[in-house]
């Protein structure tokens, strides 16, 4: 402030893109609040294609030239895979909503990859959905009662748990890698709270995902050095969740009741929680459906309609391998999952080296195939923003305050 006037140093252009796609994140955070959630959700949502618009178009003018990458040529052949779908579609409203939004993905993903084009774009991109995952826990803890913060289902006051801990897990592995991998400290902070949150949702395939990602992150991260160490580090880690689970009495009667219903399950074949049962029951029956279509599918969302023909009651596959051959067949399966090993391909290059934004990167896209298993995402607006970041991130090099970076280990 100079004479009583407030001057913002920097690119106007960076200010207003960022500053939008910050807000259209923090957005989803009253996606499902019922009533006015929505609207604000949009009105982010909006206010980023605006944003994003101006930039692109008048990049187009400065440069006259259009620059369109191969993330955007995969996400225009599925857009048209999903679209086409309705010439078959059992389901016509379903399928056009699904196709409706996969194209938002479309858009949302060109303006991020038109944007990002150094590394300074790149790093301020990560602390700001770092930020909104953040922001989202925060307002599941201030929506969800405070007596209910320590029952096992925080999220399910107004959210999906499964969904919001697969948010958070995106959030705690970008804050660990640029922690641990890149020394950045203050990022433990972020880390510890969302792993909190994880376990607060009592989301097995929350807690084992970032369980598991984690110790991914500290080995890939290990030089020869400290290899030892490191590794005695990923041995304790799953042995102090599950003491904590054991003994901390909220977590027992929580998370650790879920885990000993999911052991018994697989070991007995019974048990007093049906919702393992259950999505064997929607993955057997959707791969009965895919196998009546393999090649083109039933349409976006059919298997909801078919299930419930049989059974007469409305399930998704709670699978997102299955979600898309019962929707899209080998056609559409291939024409999504094919972006997956590429990126991987990019990113393991770097592996060995300890490149950060690399084994960011590579952590990011295991983390959300091991998702796939127990949530239909492929039309998930967030898991598309993570994706898109995951693809970005192998072609920049690691800046921390314009400084070299001196390697943790």
């Amino acid at each position: 402030m100079e004479n009583s006037i407030v001057k913002i140093k920097g690119n106007a252009n960076e200010l207003i893109f960022e500053t939008a796609f910050l807000l259209h994140m923090c957005g989803y955070a009253f996606y499902t609040v019922p009533g006015w959630g929505i609207g604000i959700y949009y009105a982010f949502y909006l206010l980023f294609l605006g944003a994003g618009s101006y930039y692109s178009l008048g990049k187009i003018l400065r440069t006259r030239s259009l620059s369109i990458n191969m993330f955007t040529v995969w996400n225009l052949i599925f857009v048209l895979v999903a679209a086409l779908s309705v010439l078959w579609a059992v389901s016509l409203g379903d399928t056009l909503d699904i196709a409706f939004r996969l194209f938002q993905n479309l858009i949302t993903a060109y303006f991020l990859t038109d944007y990002v084009t150094n590394s300074g774009r790149m790093r301020r991109i990560l602390n700001l959905t770092v930020f909104s995952v953040v922001f989202l826990a925060v307002t599941i803890l201030i929506f969800t009662p405070v007596s209910q913060w320590f029952a096992g289902d925080i999220g399910n006051f107004y959210y999906n748990r499964n969904i919001t801990s697969g948010i958070e897990i995106i959030g705690a592995i970008i804050s660990l890698v640029l922690a641990f991998t890149g020394g950045e400290k203050k990022y433990y902070l972020c880390y510890f709270f969302l792993f909190l949150m994880v376990i607060l949702s009592s989301s097995r395939r929350g807690i084992i995902t970032l369980v598991a990602v984690s110790v991914m992150v500290i080995l890939l991260s290990s030089g020869r050095k400290h290899l030892v160490r490191n590794i005695l580090i990923c041995l304790l880690v799953p042995v102090i969740v599950i003491v904590a689970i054991k003994n901390i009495p909220f977590l027992s009667d929580t998370i650790g009741k879920t885990m000993g219903d999911l052991v018994q399950y697989y070991f007995s074949g019974s048990t007093p929680d049906g919702s393992v049962a259950k999505r064997e029951l929607y993955v057997a029956k959707g791969i009965e459906i895919f196998l009546t279509r393999p090649l083109t599918g039933y349409g976006g969302g059919a298997f909801i309609k078919l299930f419930s023909e049989d059974y007469g009651t409305s399930h998704y596959t709670h699978n997102n391998f299955v979600e898309l051959l019962v929707s899209y067949g080998i056609i559409g399966f291939i024409a999504y999952y094919w972006i997956y090993p590429v990126i991987i391909l990019k990113s393991v290059k770097g592996l060995l080296e300890r490149n950060v934004y690399k084994i960011l990167s590579f952590t990011l896209v295991i983390a959300m195939l091991i998702s796939h298993v127990g949530t239909v995402s492929f039309y998930s607006k967030t898991d598309h923003v993570y994706l898109t970041i995951s693809w970005l991130l192998p072609w920049f090099s690691y800046m921390q305050s314009s400084k070299k970076l001196k390697r943790r280990n």
